[in-house]
Formats: structure tokens, sequence, C-alpha cells
């Protein structure tokens, strides 16, 4: 125990109504850098004492406790750093604080998680719809359906099906094990691929928190990290309930890596790992290597999530030779370079993904160990540290041009595989788009994705690349270029925005932390502390008052306010409108019902919706590509023969939204579609809602009868779809002979306009048999 524990301990055993001005003293301690005797809550003789004691001690024109750590564990406080066991506190050059949860801290972090739980499941009610488990977006249905597929075939759980072995065949895996711990069912399938996202968003909440808290040593930071991301509109609609995309498991292993990486490099003010000796490597070593691997074999895009790895080592290897060990960062390089091993193994074993996916890792790892040993190299030469950097690159470009000459086919794979993202980048999918895309607003796309709490990360993420290399902290370098890097791939496509919001979210808790600190509401980050002695402790929750806490609620809304109203907003976009839904549903049941014939099931629809129709139809969610390439072509087309050719032998409904069509269309198929498909031969409509209407491709009625030669003939059909009143119309010419054909596509009485009516039979439409006027 420290003298400062043991002195206020004996303190208190002799006189324990002074635990109240004790715990009062802590926090005016806490809450400024030196205070004097009369901000000290007792009275002279007993300061006197607590000064005799050494509890007290002078510093510059005012007093500090000598140890607050000590005097608040010896009134109990179970979040107070420890003593060892010979009398010296523990340092941070001794031990790496740790990021795991003290009771209170667990307190708080439950409530944080609360709030990143409620801000994903708030749409619960439009997910879980009448017996129906409604995803959200378009994308889960693919998923959806590949593990339905897998379960239908009864294939083995690592057996995925070939469309995917070159995508996110762990994805899968996890969908399909979790299915068949439930059950194996097509509900319990249906609830995996819902529940799977908010599932992801905890635990990926639990690594911010460990990932904040170690970088900083401060659980303040920790625990605001949680509520930023919680609140960060990308980072709740890609892990929202029902959003079944790749997303929320990428940010899983993400998450993961970062945190397992950090904690295997040196902390604050060491030139080794804190945690020295292999055992205590081991742990992190493994974390590392297993979310390494599984990131790989988790998106096809995976590679570039390596990216700031390489960089790190570059950004580093000057840093590494003035260090006390330059051999500091190799538990980090054996660690990735065991993960890339294990990716390999996973493509060469199981067939998943290309050699382009799985080697990036492996040479991320390889690339980590030699610029450690370049720096090696380099301090033992005696040459100046910025050549260890170029030292560095060259061997990485030396290393490529070796691999593109051994295996020339690589190198092509990869070029076709960087061509096809640059060729993506800007077009009709969102994902594609810039985070500064016009779709968004210039400005406004990084507030639709982060509301606020971007502006404050930005500063604090450039801190930490600044720190990280000027002061050799090699943990918020690592940060910094992995918060950097996305940044950099996020302008380029905003599918990366998921991934930085890990690193906006610590970094603006960072931010915010010193925030508070320059406003008066709280000490600051340690790194940025006054007090030296600070910097070597760990930073623990306290209790604010309420009034002081009311304030910091307050201030919190600068950087997370805005985001909390924009998530919800932003979900919604994806959330199945009722019109969809209920379309689909409507098709759902016309393909199930028993005098259902034709084999004929697909749905046409516009791209973006278009596997949820065609899910809810066949239980067919492959793809889209049909539909993103011809449906708007279909809608402007002027000829209409030539649609309905192709699609008779294809489409079973053709899904149509009446706000699709640009104003002032006329003369196309989209317009006619407007007016229930007046001028049209093939289209009945079915279903109506608000915006959307379901048609049936039929084969049509045909009906011959006689009028004057020449004569312009218009039949009109008045009927009702889901209770909307229906004109339908449609107009021929005679032939010079008096006679005329027209193929209609509505069932039911006909007027036509030069006189008599006729009576065309469902089955006539559905057979497309001819009808006597």
């Amino acid at each position: 125990m420290s003298d400062v524990r043991a002195a206020t301990t004996a303190l208190l055993a002799d006189r324990p109504a002074l635990a109240d001005a004790l715990d009062t003293l802590v926090e005016v301690d806490r809450s400024q850098d030196t205070w004097t005797f009369d901000d000290a809550p007792v009275d002279s003789g007993v300061f006197g004492e607590l000064v005799g004691r050494g509890i007290v001690v002078e510093s510059g024109d005012g007093y500090v406790l000598a140890d607050r750590q000590a005097v608040r564990a010896a009134l109990g406080d179970p979040d107070a750093d420890p003593s060892d066991a010979d009398g010296a506190a523990v340092s941070l050059r001794d031990r790496v604080p740790s990021p795991s949860v003290s009771s209170r801290a667990a307190w708080f972090l439950a409530a944080s998680l609360l709030v990143v739980v409620a801000l994903r499941v708030f749409v619960f009610p439009r997910v879980f719809r009448a017996g129906h488990v409604v995803l959200l977006g378009n994308d889960p249905y693919y998923y959806r359906y590949l593990v339905s597929a897998m379960q239908q075939s009864g294939a083995g759980l690592l057996d995925v099906p070939a469309r995917i072995a070159r995508g996110e065949p762990l994805l899968v895996v996890v969908l399909v094990g979790a299915t068949r711990l439930l059950g194996g069912s097509a509900s319990a399938a249906a609830h995996v691929t819902a529940w799977y996202p908010v599932v992801a968003a905890v635990v990926t909440a639990v690594a911010c928190y460990l990932l904040a808290t170690t970088l900083s040593h401060d659980r303040r930071v920790g625990i605001t990290a949680v509520l930023v991301l919680a609140v960060l509109p990308v980072h709740a609609y890609r892990t929202a309930l029902g959003f079944g995309d790749h997303h929320a498991l990428d940010l899983v292993w993400l998450s993961l890596t970062v945190l397992a990486a950090v904690r295997l490099l040196p902390g604050a003010g060491v030139a080794v790992p804190d945690d020295s000796g292999w055992r205590r490597h081991l742990p992190w070593g493994c974390v590392l290597a297993g979310s390494v691997a599984a990131q790989a074999h988790s998106w096809n895009a995976a590679p570039l999530l390596f990216v700031p790895l390489v960089v790190y080592a570059v950004a580093r290897s000057a840093a590494l030779v003035d260090d006390k060990s330059a051999l500091a960062d190799l538990p980090l390089a054996a660690a990735l370079t065991a993960g890339g091993v294990l990716a390999v193994a996973g493509h060469v074993l199981l067939g998943w993904q290309s050699p382009v996916i799985v080697a990036p890792p492996l040479l991320a790892g390889l690339g980590v160990g030699a610029a450690a040993l370049i720096a090696a190299g380099v301090r033992r030469v005696g040459v100046p540290s910025w050549t260890a950097p170029v030292l560095t690159t060259a061997s990485g470009v030396a290393a490529f041009a070796v691999v593109a000459t051994i295996d020339p086919s690589f190198v092509a794979e990869l070029q076709q595989e960087g061509a096809r993202f640059v060729g993506q980048s800007g077009s009709s999918i969102v994902e594609t788009k810039s985070l500064f895309s016009t779709t968004y607003g210039l400005f406004a796309g990084p507030i639709f994705f982060y509301g606020t709490a971007l502006l404050f990360a930005l500063p604090a993420g450039a801190w930490a690349v600044y720190t990280g290399v000027a002061r050799s902290r090699p943990r918020w370098l690592l940060t910094g270029c992995y918060g950097t890097v996305l940044l950099a791939f996020a302008v380029t496509q905003v599918r990366f925005s998921g991934e930085l919001s890990v690193f906006v979210a610590v970094f603006a808790a960072v931010a915010f932390v010193y925030f508070l600190s320059v406003v008066d509401l709280a000490d600051p980050p340690l790194d940025f502390s006054a007090r030296s002695s600070d910097r070597e402790r760990v930073r623990s929750l306290a209790i604010p008052t309420r009034s002081r806490a009311l304030r910091i609620g307050v201030a919190f809304l600068l950087v997370g306010g805005l985001g909390a109203v924009m998530t919800p907003l932003r979900t919604n976009t994806l959330v199945q409108s009722d019109d969809a839904y209920h379309a689909a549903t409507h098709v759902e049941a016309a393909l199930n019902a028993p005098d259902w014939t034709d084999d004929t099931t697909y749905v046409f629809s516009r791209w973006s919706r278009n596997r949820l129709y065609n899910w809810f139809g066949s239980g067919d969610g492959r793809s889209y590509r049909y539909a993103r390439s011809n449906y708007d072509d279909f809608l402007r087309s002027t000829t209409p023969g030539k649609w309905s050719d192709r699609l008779q032998d294809r489409a079973a409904f053709v899904v149509f939204d009446a706000n699709s069509v640009p104003d002032g269309a006329t003369g196309t198929i989209g317009s006619a579609l407007t007016a229930w498909g007046s001028g049209l031969a093939h289209y009945r409509a079915v279903w109506a809602g608000d915006a959307k209407t379901v048609y049936r491709v039929v084969p049509g009625a045909t009906v011959t009868g006689t009028a004057a030669s020449n004569a312009s003939v218009t039949l009109t059909h008045e009927g009702t779809v889901s209770g909307q009143a229906v004109t339908y119309t449609r107009t021929t010419t005679a032939a010079a002979n008096g006679t005329y054909t027209v193929t209609v596509a509505y069932p039911g009485a006909y007027s036509v306009s030069t006189g008599g009516t006729v009576t065309v039979p469902a089955a006539a439409v559905g057979n497309g048999t001819t009808v006597s006027a």
C-alpha cells in the first residue's frame, strides 16, 4: 500500500467523520490544477493534519493532493487505481492502463450501450409486420436468400455457394451458423438476418470503448466514444435492425483489428509494449490474427482496409530509429503475418476469395516487420532517421516488382480489381458516390452521415497523427493513419463512411472531453493535462453533480445533437414504405395462390427494391442486374411492342412507381402506366397504393369487330383496383374493309366508341384468345 493511502487510511480510522470532507476534497483536486485552503472543506486544524501526514502537499502558490488516486482508494472508491505491493504507485511506464470495465464504468457503459441499441431498434414495428420480417434496403435480401439456399440444400456450414465464395463468404457462414443454433427454420433465418446488425453494433461499441480508453487512459473518453458512435447516422443505419448487409460484420472485424493492434504497440513513454512478455502478447495477438483473417473473408473490398497498416509502417519507421528498441513493433508484425497466413489458408483450403483479396494482410504484416528491421539497421549504421521511411517505401516497391515478375497474373488481377473500384466511383449506386457528392450536397454530405461529430473529429485526428510522429506515440499514430486513410476512401466512395465512423467516434470523444476542460466542466484528457503526474494515471469516472451533469449534457448536443436527429431520418430512408411492403405481399399472395400455374415468377421493378419484391414473390433475391440495366429504359421507351415481347416470358409482374416518371413525359410506357396502362396491351393493374402500382404482365385478349372504313375505334373499361377507380382505354383504327382488331389487358365490360359494348372474360386475358365485339 502506498504511503499516501496508508496515511489516509490511518486518518480515517482515527476520524471516520472526515470521509465526506475528503471525498469533497478529491472532487476539488480533480477540478482544479491547484487550490487554496479556502477551497478545502475542513478547518485549519484538520488541514494542518492533512499536510502533516503528507496527504496534501504544496504546489506553486497552492496545494494539491499528493496522490489523489491513493486517497480515493482509501475512501473505498472501486475505480481508484490500485497500488503495488512495495508501496510505489503503478505508473503507465510499468503497465498499460486497463481498458476493462470497472464497476462504476460498467453502469455508464451499459447505459451507453442501451442508447446504441435504442437508436437501432426503433424501426421494430416497420421490420416485424403481420408475420413478415421486412428487411431494410435491398441487399440484405441477397444474404437472406443465400442463407435460405444453404438451409434448403443441407450444405455444410463452410460449403458456401460459389457465387459468394469470392465476396462475403464468412458473413454467410456466420448467419447460417447462428440460424442452425436457433433451430434452422426459415423463421430463425429471418430473425438472425434482422437482428445480427444490432448485435454487431453492440460488439463494435464495446470495442470502441476499449480502444478509446486504451488510447487516452481515460474512461470518460471511452464512454463518450460509445455515445458518439450511438448517434452517428452512418453507423446507426448500417447496424440498424433489419439492415442485414455485410457492413455491420465488417465493422466488428475492423474495430477488433485496430483494438488488438493498438494493444500490441508500445504505450505512452515506453519503448517496448507495456504488456511485456510473449504470454501477455499472445491473447491480443490471437485476437488480431483472427480478426484480420475474418476481415479478409468478410468483404471483397477488405484489402483496402489494410492500407492504413502500410501507411503506418512507413510513417513509424523514422521514429523507430530513435526509440530505445527499434524492434518494438515486431509483436504487431508477427500477429498481422499470422492473420495473413490464416487468410491465405482459407483461400487454399476452402476456395474462398482470390489471391488478391487474401494476400494484402500477409503483405501488411511483412511490411510492418520489414519497417522495424530496416529501422534497426538504420540505427546500427548511424545514418539519419529519415532514410528509414525512404528505404521502407523502396523495399515495398521492390517487393511488388518481384511479385509482378514471378506471377504476372496476380498483378493483372490486382489491376482489374483496382479498375473496377475506380470505375464504380460516381455511378448510379449511392454507395459509390463521394462523401462530398452533389447528391447529398457539397457541404451537407458529411453532416448527412456524421452530424457535427466529424467537425470535432478532424482536428483530433490530425493531432493524433502529429503526436504519433512528433512524440513517438505509435498507438495514436496507427489510429490516426486508419482515420486519415478511411477519410480519403470515404471522399472517394461513401461505402467506406461506415468504417470511418469508428474513428470519428474516438477522435470526437477526445475533442469533446478537451472541449469540456476548456469551458471548465471537466479535467482535460490526460494527454492535455497541465499536471505531469496525471499522465501516469488512469483517469476513471466520477459522478458529476446534477447541475454539472446537465451542463455536460447540453454541451454534448454540440457533437451529437444533430446526429441524434439525423439518425432516425437516415434510417427511415431504408425502411420499406407501406406501399412497397403491401405491393410485395400482394405479389407473394398471387404467386402462392393455388390457381397460379405459370412458371414465370420474376418481378420487374426499379433495382433499388427489386430484391424485396422477388424475395416475397419467389424467395429469389440473387440479383437486381436485369432490373438495373433495363427498367429505366423500359419506362422511357416509346415502343411498347418491343418490351412486351421481351417481358412476356420473363416477368410475371411489373411494380410501377409514379414518382419515377419525369413530369411532362408523354408517349412513353411510363406515362401510359400512370393512366392504368391505357394505350398498352399487356399490363393489367392488380394492386394500387398511394404511389406504387402492381401490374400483371398478361397476353391480353384480342377484341375484333367492325366499324366504318378507316374509323377510329376506342374501347373503354371502367373498374376498380384496390378500391381506386380505373379507366382503361385502347384506341385503334379500322381497316379499309371496316374490320378492327385491338388487344386489351383487363377483363370485364368495355364500351365501344362506335356503339355497343363487349365483355372480355378473364380467361381470354390470361390465354390471349379472341373475343368478338
